[in-house]
């Protein structure tokens, strides 16, 4: 008898410096296969996508089976000041992976990337909720490499800054040319499945988000 079909919920976030990073480019890309420039992402943007994956290829753990679904729970914040110390520690709250997105062509995004990771680092630790001591996979995510002439950080600056911090890998994409995404999202959760970081209780809650902050329209969802 054929065993019924599992599915796992895994929250991942992306952080980073400003709409124009490209965050929610990489993941509309990554959902619907699409690249619109007249997308606009709000503050923040909630997003799901149901992938199968033969997992015990992966991890090797027989409680995940090879016909279960996962269930990718995606948030990507653009909110600043007042609204985004407020919601940050829900918005960190049970993920199982962060990732830090800057654009190749935007200096500034990139040194950003220092102070969200001391910032998720911070919240996790006040948060106290992590399920191991190595806390949920975080990863930096280039965007927009296929501006090669209007490049400010290289592979190799971002890649040594990856190593140094002790993240858990560095990636390159384009959304215009749909380089790097699959790849990228497949090693994230194969990396949360290798650690089994999945909390028990994403896979009771309502994978609808929150209501948004008042006076914002802060939400998208995309199935």
């Amino acid at each position: 008898m054929e065993q019924p079909i599992e599915t796992k919920h895994i929250k991942i976030i992306t952080v980073t410096d400003g709409c124009k990073a490209g965050a929610f480019s990489l993941l509309h890309r990554y959902v619907n296969d699409d690249f619109d420039l007249d997308t606009r992402p709000t503050k923040l943007d909630f997003l799901v996508k149901t992938i199968n994956t033969n997992v015990n290829n992966i991890t090797g753990d027989q409680d995940f089976d090879t016909h279960d679904r996962i269930k990718l729970q995606m948030w990507c914040a653009h909110w600043r000041g007042e609204i985004y110390n407020t919601h940050n520690p829900v918005f960190y709250r049970h993920a199982s992976a962060i990732l830090f997105i800057f654009d190749v062509t935007n200096r500034k995004s990139y040194e950003r990337c220092a102070h969200w990771l001391e910032d998720a680092r911070l919240q996790l630790t006040l948060d106290g909720s992590n399920l191991t001591d190595q806390g949920p996979i975080m990863a930096l995510v280039a965007t927009k490499c296929d501006l090669e002439e209007q490049r400010v950080t290289s592979t190799q600056e971002a890649q040594q800054w990856a190593t140094s911090v002790n993240i858990d890998g560095y990636f390159e994409t384009s959304a215009l040319e749909n380089t790097g995404i699959d790849e990228t999202f497949n090693s994230v959760v194969e990396l949360i499945l290798e650690r089994n970081y999945i909390f028990p209780s994403c896979q009771r809650v309502n994978t609808n988000p929150p209501p948004p902050p008042p006076q914002s329209r802060s939400y998208c969802t995309i199935q």
